[in-house]
């Protein structure tokens, strides 16, 4: 059995990079934490309790065994030592197999911040991938996991946060279709009709835990 700690900014951040492929790790009766840093209610027409309410509806759908929540300022994420301390703390705790974690190049900054926090916690820890968000830039995956078989599930945990669907819909933009584009380009790449796509900061093959 694995234990995977998947980490975000946001809530619905780690469902929209990898949703499909931690199902697939629950399915197989592996272990998936998350780490949500920000309350997600500091902007506009954003509610700190719908927010963490639809956060954990999703954890609930997807089967997730612990939802750690930071309850940092949504849009005023630091990366200062009290973050790293708090993050390593956890991982210390966790000793995941796999971390997922934010892309380092992306237009908001919390999604940037939660990348350096993760790098700067995770020194001793393999199998270190970075996800694809709206907002990432430049990504260029190289490491892909077939969802396949789990997209029709991995759209219906994204409905659990309709906030953020209608928000997307305010703007003209459809939320669902943004996320079923990555999945057939990254599909493409690998002969299957639906994928997500993952830069790797540290891959191993060994099987063993690898956090100390």
């Amino acid at each position: 059995m694995k234990k995977i700690l998947a980490i975000g900014a946001h809530q619905d951040d780690i469902e929209i990079g990898c949703a499909g492929t931690l199902m697939k790790f629950i399915e197989k009766g592996d272990l998936v934490s998350f780490i949500v840093f920000t309350d997600g209610g500091n902007w506009s027409g954003k509610d700190r309790e719908v927010r963490l309410r639809e956060q954990k509806l999703s954890c609930e759908k997807l089967g997730v065994n612990k939802l750690y929540h930071l309850d940092q300022k949504d849009g005023y994420l630091e990366s200062n030592p009290e973050m790293i301390d708090v993050l390593r703390e956890i991982i210390s705790k966790e000793s995941p197999d796999f971390i997922f974690t934010h892309h380092y190049n992306d237009s908001h900054q919390d999604h940037r911040t939660v990348f350096r926090i993760t790098n700067s916690s995770c020194r001793e820890c393999n199998n270190i991938l970075m996800y694809q968000s709206i907002t990432s830039s430049n990504f260029s995956p190289t490491v892909f996991c077939d969802i396949s078989e789990n997209f029709d599930g991995k759209i219906d945990v994204l409905n659990c946060f309709s906030s953020q669907v209608e928000k997307y819909k305010l703007r003209d933009e459809d939320l669902i279709e943004k996320v079923k584009i990555f999945a057939d380009i990254n599909g493409s790449m690998i002969h299957k009709s639906k994928a997500e796509g993952f830069v790797p900061i540290k891959l191993s093959l060994d099987e063993e835990a690898n956090c100390q």
